[in-house]
C-alpha cells in the first residue's frame, strides 16, 4: 500500500512537529518558574541551564547563611534577586572556598547545559584551589559578563589581594554604574583603599571625571576622620563643584589640628575672596569664613551684600555670635568695628575675644564701646593662626540685645 504524497507530508510534520510543541511548551513552563520554582523548571525541562545554576547558587547561598547566621531555608527562603556572594562575605574566603567547593559539580553541569551562566562560574571561581587557575578562570569570565554582580566581586577580591588599586577602583565604578542601589554596601571597600597612599593616583584619575556616584561617596568618605588626608591630596588635583563636600573637609581638617592642609583646600574652594582679600560676612567655608550663630532667641545673620551683620540675643541667651579663623598678624594690629546696639546701655554686653586656633582660652578679651569699637592688641602668643570671636549676652532680666555691625576691618599698626 501506498502512501498518498500529502498524506506523508502531514504524518512527517506531525510526527517532528509534535514533539517540537511539547519540548517549546515545557521550554516556556520551565522559563516561568525559574524565579520561583528552579526545582519545577528543571523537572519540566531538565536542559535548563539557568535553572541549574540557579540552583547550585541556592545551595551555596543557604550553606553560607546556615554557617554564618544559623538560618535555614524552612525559616528563611534563599533570595534569588538580592543573594549574592558579597552579601555572604563575613568571615575568611577559605570557608567561602569550602562551600563553593560542593556547589562545583552542579556549576559545572549547569555550565555544560549553558555556557554562559555568570553565577555558575563564579561558583567554579570561588572553589578553585590554585590560586592561578583561580585568578584565570576569574578573568575570563568576567570578559563575558561584566554586569553580574557575584562575579565582579570575585574580580573586585581577586583585584584588591594583587594590590591592583587602580584595576579595584575601576571595578567599583563599573559595579556601581550597574547596581547603584549598591552604593552603601561597597562604599566601605573604597574607603579602606582610599586610606592606602599607593590609591590616590588612581582615585585622583577616577574621582577627576564626573561620576554618577561621586558625589555620594565623597559625602561617605569625609565622615570618616581617617580619610581627610588622602582626601585632601586628591581635592588639590581635582576640579569639584561640591561645596558641601569642601565644608566638611575643611572643617575635618581644621579639628584635627591640619590648618595649613585646610587653608589649601579653601583657596581652591573660594580662590576669588582670597583674591579681594574684602572683608565680608561671608559663611560658606567656616572657619576661614564667618561661622553664624543660628539658635532659638540667639542669631546672627548677614545682610544681602555681605558687608555687614545683623543680630539679636533674647534675655537668658548667649555665647559667640561669630567666629573667624585668621593667619596671625603681625604685632601691633588693631580691629576696628562700627556697629549700632540696642539698648545702648548693654553694648558693654557684647566682647571681641581673640585665642590662638584649637586653644579654649583667649589672650585678648575687651568689651565693646558705645558707637564705634576699636581693639589694639600689641603681643600675640606665637602662633600662626588666630580666632576671632564676637560674643553676646543678654542677661535674665534684662531687655534683649538687637544691633548691626556695619564694619569690620583689620590692620597692622
Amino acid at each position: 500500500m501506498t502512501i498518498p504524497r500529502r498524506t506523508l507530508k502531514l504524518f512527517l510534520a506531525g510526527a517532528v512537529g509534535l514533539p517540537l510543541a511539547v519540548i517549546s511548551g515545557a521550554h516556556a513552563l520551565s522559563s516561568a518558574s525559574l524565579r520561583r520554582s528552579p526545582e519545577l523548571a528543571l523537572s519540566v525541562f531538565p536542559a535548563n541551564g539557568l535553572a541549574a545554576e540557579k540552583m547550585a547558587y541556592r545551595a551555596f547561598v543557604k550553606s553560607v547563611k546556615d554557617s554564618y547566621a544559623g538560618l535555614s531555608q524552612e525559616t528563611e527562603p534563599a533570595r534569588d534577586t538580592r543573594a549574592d556572594i558579597n552579601d555572604e562575605l563575613e568571615d575568611g574566603p577559605s570557608d567561602l572556598q569550602a562551600f563553593a567547593g560542593r556547589a562545583a559539580k552542579p556549576a559545572r553541569d549547569a555550565l555544560t547545559l549553558e555556557p554562559i551562566l555568570p553565577k555558575a562560574y563564579a561558583l567554579v571561581a570561588l572553589a578553585q584551589e590554585d590560586p592561578i587557575k583561580r585568578k584565570r578562570l576569574i578573568l575570563l569570565a568576567s570578559q563575558l559578563n561584566r554586569r553580574e554582580l557575584s562575579l565582579q566581586g570575585l574580580v573586585l577580591q581577586q583585584k584588591a589581594n594583587d594590590g591592583d588599586y587602580s584595576g579595584a577602583i575601576n571595578t567599583l565604578d563599573e559595579i556601581l554604574r550597574v547596581h547603584p542601589e549598591r552604593e552603601l554596601e561597597f562604599f566601605p571597600l573604597l574607603v579602606d583603599a582610599l586610606l592606602q597612599k599607593e590609591a590616590r593616583l588612581a582615585f585622583s584619575r577616577l574621582l577627576g571625571t564626573d561620576l554618577p556616584w561621586r558625589d555620594a561617596f565623597l559625602g561617605f568618605a569625609v565622615s570618616d576622620q581617617r580619610t581627610l588626608d588622602n582626601l585632601a591630596a586628591i581635592r588639590k588635583v581635582i576640579s569639584l563643584d561640591n561645596i558641601a563636600f569642601d565644608q566638611r573637609l575643611i572643617a575635618g581638617l581644621v579639628a584635627q589640628g591640619k590648618i595649613e592642609a585646610a587653608a589649601d583646600i579653601y583657596s581652591l574652594a573660594a580662590p576669588s575672596k582670597q583674591q579681594q582679600g574684602e572683608v565680608s560676612w561671608q559663611s560658606d567655608y567656616p572657619p576661614f569664613d564667618w561661622k553664624l550663630t543660628d539658635t532659638a532667641g540667639f542669631r546672627a545673620e548677614a545682610n544681602k551684600s555681605l558687608s555687614g551683620l545683623e543680630f539679636s540675643i533674647e534675655p537668658g541667651n548667649g555665647g559667640i555670635l561669630a567666629s573667624k579663623l585668621i593667619p596671625a598678624p603681625e604685632v601691633p594690629f588693631e580691629i576696628r568695628i562700627a556697629h549700632d546696639i540696642d539698648p545702648l546701655a548693654q553694648t558693654k554686653d557684647l566682647k571681641l575675644k581673640i585665642s590662638c586656633s584649637g586653644q579654649a582660652a583667649a589672650f585678648f578679651e575687651e568689651p565693646f564701646a558705645v558707637g564705634e569699637s576699636i581693639f589694639k592688641v600689641g603681643t600675640r602668643p606665637n602662633c600662626r593662626y588666630l580666632t576671632i570671636d564676637i560674643v553676646g549676652r543678654a542677661w535674665t532680666g534684662s531687655n534683649a540685645i538687637n544691633g548691626r555691625i556695619m564694619a569690620f576691618e583689620l590692620k597692622s599698626l
